[in-house]
């Protein structure tokens, strides 16, 4: 021993001591923030065997707080002695420390998702998988390719929600990429397979997010999710994206989830205000390396397309030598024929459609073996298929674009098409076939010929790149074939007039010839084979049709809707989105025969840059365009992602602030007569003047309109004084549509949530509506027409003669008595209210211009269209909208003891819940325009025209999505409040 070594010992038991101290004291601290549920975590201490004990301390001083205080103590024990078999009885177990057994073996979850006992399903189900599996990486490929059949799971924005647990996701039979992670975790785990979570908040171009999973072999490697890439790893789509991370920037930076003490947290984007899942930043592990240089992309290019080769003859020798695809429930059975010398590149590729349709399978067959003959060709291949089904619509139907793709792959692999040289035709309802097929398949073709068909609702735009040769007899006039081909003669026309360089054409009106052309259109074949592939054009137009694709050229759209246009230029280092829906998710796919992948690329929306930077060259982008389209030649190595604004422009402003009233207790009773002479009245003040509707956007009224409030233990009391030189009523009939007439109306949503509120309508004649409105109308109502208010008191006074045009009368004057115990009915708000509650209410006054025609009153019309010009409509507190159905612009009514003359001011959850309802605006703004709710949104900024947000209120607020609902939630810094709206609109306060 050297003279230093008992120095050495003393302090290592110095080290030893202090450490088990620190740990005494994590877990007093862990105890501590469990509360009440203490015992439960202390007996899960207890029944772990003392061997392990250790194990079960650890979780506990590293569960998130929430854990602590409701996990029980079976859940903690059943996790920890799965976790401890799976560990110890994995082959690679000695190469698994304790440190990484506890980290990423260990953990019963890895995020927020619920916490389920997955433990004993996953582990018998996924142990034969891996029976045999040597090493931690194999048997994690091997569940990644083989659990999602196994549980039936697949990658969809249509979950539940983000963070499912696993039975959650096995249950819906959807998850997103969160969901998919956690359970391919979960899997990994249970098998002994260490296992982590990793993501990225927002990917350094804008465009999203993304989550996937790393495994431990001798060092962290990743893998998709649902993402295989066969048995390897450290291959994925995102590759490229992960590229650019930028590690020193919390927004663009990779993480994986720990369970060990760091000082940071995991970004959950759908659940951003949770700190309570520790991360580490892996950036450094992504972001070197992966860009591809020039040369290195053809490498990786060859490579690739050599193994995609490889496995395509391996799974489908047996399928194309038996001459029949089958995709789902369909067969298309094909036969071909070989033609002429194989010219270098490969050769061409004839699709030829038989006609025939809705006739019976016979005739269909018939036709089929017609056209194995109808052409003929000097060199490649004439393949022609058997529609799948014998229906009318042989070759529109999706499942066709499927099979024939497929078609098209193998006869790459099978026969060495050049897919630079694929050409498709089709006679009769295989013309049919031609006019719906090739604008949706346009980038899989070089030519098309349609011969004898009718188009149906197809639209020629998506043939700007696609040269299209279009013959019909002159005499076939069945389903005015000829006729419609005239007319796509001229469109075709104007189209390449309008567009130089597209929309190349050959339209032949064989005059003479009916429904068949005595060959004569077999000159489109030649004419066809003159031309080849331009899969990369400067220009694309990109109409969708009933049958929608993600991918068109060099774009794609993850989530293309039917019959939408997009338009896309590129010119060196610039793509220019000329044209696309709001809201358009659109990726683009780059190669350096596009532009120079070592420069900056731009890609604009008309004049405003959407991105410019490095696009990085990455085997992920080569090997997701190959799987796309199993193409040599339509593989990309660079792809950015963009967002088409939404012009939030037109967005209709709030108004703010919005009316407030001091409704006083009434100091004794109210007779409802209608003439407002009560005592009792005299203490209430007059609300403002009512405005229009829109505010000072519009002229003030013609006529004095005002209201008051009061109330009693029994009811809640209104009286309004409505100025009128001529008054006029002619409905008599209770819940008669009553603003078919000159009305007075009162609107009350007693909790302010915008939902279950009532409305009340009256005229000069004292006819009432009443009835109740589960929700506004913008978010789908309805309106309960049948509902009644028990008790009401209702009276009307006119100062005047109604519906009599000789006088001219001074107005008229209401009396409402409603009884809370009919309003209770709309609310979980205190009936009657206490003395300081609020509640939101407005009033409204619908005013007819009237003129005098015998001898009565009658609506002023409009004299070009005979109908009756809009109506005034006049309030209390303005909506700047024709549409009172919007409960969140109504006035503040706060209940007092007495009459006050202290204002009714806006509070700071008044204010916070304005600047949420504007971001629901802007929402809507993109539904309407896309079709969905965004999946995600950029951190909101505090709307310009609204009134400053109480700092006692965290914003910005959390956005949660799973594609058919959302939710955004606005809490307080220290306070227990949040503000909650949903999609439907209603707001909710929880203390």
């Amino acid at each position: 021993m050297t003279p230093h070594a008992p120095l050495r010992c003393m302090t290592t038991l110095l080290l030893v001591l202090a450490a088990a101290s620190a740990g005494a004291t994590d877990l007093e601290s862990a105890l501590h923030r469990a509360g009440n549920n203490r015992a439960e975590l202390e007996a899960a201490l207890a029944g772990t065997p003392e061997a392990e004990r250790d194990h079960m301390r650890w979780l506990i001083t590293a569960m998130p707080t929430d854990d602590l205080t409701r996990l029980d103590a079976a859940y903690l024990l059943e996790n920890h002695r799965h976790a401890v078999t799976a560990w110890r009885e994995a082959p690679w177990s000695e190469a698994i420390d304790t440190a990484l057994f506890r980290d990423a073996i260990l953990p019963y979850a890895s995020v927020s998702e619920r916490r389920d006992p997955w433990w004993a399903d996953l582990r018998a189900r996924c142990l034969p998988l891996v029976a045999d599996a040597t090493s931690p990486a194999e048997a994690a490929a091997r569940l990644n390719n083989a659990i999602w059949d196994e549980f039936d799971v697949k990658y969809s924005t249509g979950r539940a929600k983000a963070d499912q647990s696993p039975f959650e996701s096995m249950e819906s039979g959807l998850a997103s990429c969160t969901g998919l992670s956690v359970l391919l975790i979960d899997a990994c785990r249970s098998v002994g397979v260490p296992a982590r979570f990793v993501g990225v908040p927002l990917w350094s171009d804008g465009s999203g997010n993304h989550s996937w999973v790393e495994i431990w072999d001798d060092g962290w490697h990743f893998t998709g999710a649902f993402e295989p890439s066969g048995m390897e790893l450290d291959r994925g789509w995102f590759e490229g994206k992960t590229a650019t991370a930028v590690e020193d920037d919390p927004r663009y930076a990779v993480y994986a989830v720990t369970w060990q003490d760091t000082p940071l947290s995991f970004p959950m984007v759908w659940r951003p205000e949770d700190t309570s899942v520790r991360a580490v930043n892996v950036t450094g592990r992504y972001a070197r390396g992966n860009a591809l240089g020039r040369a290195e992309a053809e490498v990786t290019r060859a490579a690739l397309w050599s193994a995609h080769v490889a496995q395509v003859r391996e799974d489908r020798a047996d399928e194309f030598a038996a001459g029949e695809l089958v995709h789902g429930d369909w067969r298309m059975p094909f036969h071909y024929s070989v033609h002429g010398v194989k010219p270098e590149g490969g050769r061409s590729l004839y699709i030829s459609m038989h006609g025939g349709g809705g006739a019976p399978a016979e005739v269909n067959d018939q036709q089929w073996e017609n056209q194995q003959t109808l052409y003929t060709i000097e060199e490649g291949v004439y393949l022609a298929p058997r529609a799948p089904t014998d229906t009318w619509n042989l070759w529109h139907q999706a499942h066709v674009d499927v099979l024939l793709d497929r078609l098209i792959r193998d006869l790459v692999v099978f026969e060495d098409v050049d897919p630079d040289r694929v050409y498709i035709t089709g006679y009769s309802a295989g013309g049919d076939g031609v006019f719906q097929l090739a604008p949706r398949l346009a980038d899989r073709l070089a030519a098309a010929a349609m011969m004898a068909g009718h188009p149906n609702e197809t639209k020629p735009d998506g043939l700007r790149n696609l040269p299209f040769a279009l013959h019909m007899g002159g005499e076939d006039d069945a389903y005015d074939r000829n006729r419609v081909a005239r007319e796509w003669e001229t469109m075709l026309d104007d189209l390449a007039a309008a567009d130089p360089g597209g929309y190349e054409h050959q339209v032949v009106i064989h005059q003479g010839k009916g429904h068949w052309m005595d060959h004569q259109d077999a000159v489109a074949l030649p004419w066809m084979a003159a031309h080849t592939r331009d899969l990369r054009p400067e220009r694309i137009v990109w109409l969708q049709d009933d049958v929608t694709h993600e991918r068109f050229y060099w774009l794609r759209n993850p989530a293309p809707r039917e019959r939408e246009r997009i338009v896309v230029e590129r010119r060196e280092q610039t793509i220019t989105i000329v044209e696309a829906p709001p809201g358009t998710r659109l990726e683009i796919l780059l190669d350096d025969a596009m532009c120079d992948l070592d420069r900056e690329v731009t890609v604009r929306w008309r004049d405003e840059v959407l991105f410019r930077g490095l696009v990085p060259r990455t085997e992920g982008a080569l090997a997701k365009t190959l799987a796309e389209r199993g193409d040599p030649r339509a593989m990309f190595c660079a792809e950015v992602a963009v967002t088409v604004p939404i012009d939030l422009a037109g967005i209709r402003p709030s108004p703010w602030p919005m009316q407030g009233y001091a409704c006083p207790r009434a100091s004794g009773d109210v007779v409802i007569d209608g003439r407002l002479d009560d005592p009792a009245w005299q203490d209430a003040p007059w609300t403002a003047p009512f405005v229009d509707i829109e505010g000072d956007r519009k002229p003030a009224p013609r006529h004095l309109t005002r209201a008051k409030m009061l109330w009693t233990d029994h009811e809640f009391l209104f009286a309004a004084e409505l100025a009128e030189p001529h008054l006029w009523a002619t409905l008599t009939e209770r819940d008669a549509i009553i603003f078919h007439d000159n009305d007075f109306e009162v609107f009350i949503d007693p909790d302010g949530d915008s939902h279950m509120y009532s409305e009340l309508e009256l005229n000069a004649l004292n006819t009432v509506w009443d009835l109740l409105l589960v929700k506004p109308y913008r978010d789908g109502g309805p309106a309960v027409h049948a509902w009644d208010i028990p008790g009401l008191r209702t009276a009307v006074h006119l100062d005047g003669t109604v519906n009599d045009p000789s006088d001219t009368d001074q107005g008229w004057t209401v009396e409402i008595a409603i009884p809370w115990s009919v309003l209770v009915e709309t609310t979980g708000a205190a009936c009657p209210p206490v003395p300081g509650d609020r509640w939101r209410v407005n009033f409204s006054r619908v005013q007819w211009r009237l003129e005098v025609a015998d001898g009565g009153y009658r609506k002023v019309t409009d004299p070009e269209t005979g109908k009756p010009l809009p109506e005034d409509n006049w309030v209390w507190s303005p909506q700047r909208e024709i549409a009172m159905h919007e409960p969140e612009h109504w006035g503040i009514v706060e209940f007092r003891d007495e009459a006050s003359e202290s204002a009714v001011e806006p509070t700071g959850e008044d204010a916070a819940a304005w600047h949420l309802r504007r971001l629901t605006y802007e929402l809507a703004a993109h539904r309407e325009a896309t079709g969905r709710w965004p999946a995600a949104i950029d951190p909101p900024l505090l709307a310009p025209d609204g009134p400053p947000l109480d700092p006692a209120w965290a914003w910005p607020p959390v956005y949660a999505c799973n594609g058919a609902r959302y939710s955004l939630t606005l809490r307080q810094r220290e306070g227990t409040g949040v503000l909650t709206i949903y999609e439907d609109g209603r707001l909710v306060l929880s203390p």
